[in-house]
């Protein structure tokens, strides 16, 4: 969660509209995704491990679950 806090604060304000909208955000755990809410941020993956992999198998997963994907 302190990762959040800090990326948000070193990013332009413009910049912070497009996470979780234009930019889709994957989180490694619930406590990630709850700081990330709380800054207005959208989650679109959360990984179900607390990992690297776990990541990566979420954004795998959300990316599956997208109608344009499906294509």
């Amino acid at each position: 969660p302190a990762t959040v806090q800090r990326v948000h604060a070193l990013m332009p304000e413009e910049a912070r509209h497009r996470i979780g909208n234009a930019i889709k955000l994957a989180t490694i755990s619930p406590q990630t995704t709850e700081a990330a809410a709380r800054l207005g941020w959208n989650v679109a993956a959360e990984a179900e491990v607390a990992t690297w992999q776990g990541v990566v198998d979420a954004i795998r997963i959300a990316n599956q679950s997208e109608p344009s994907a499906r294509q």
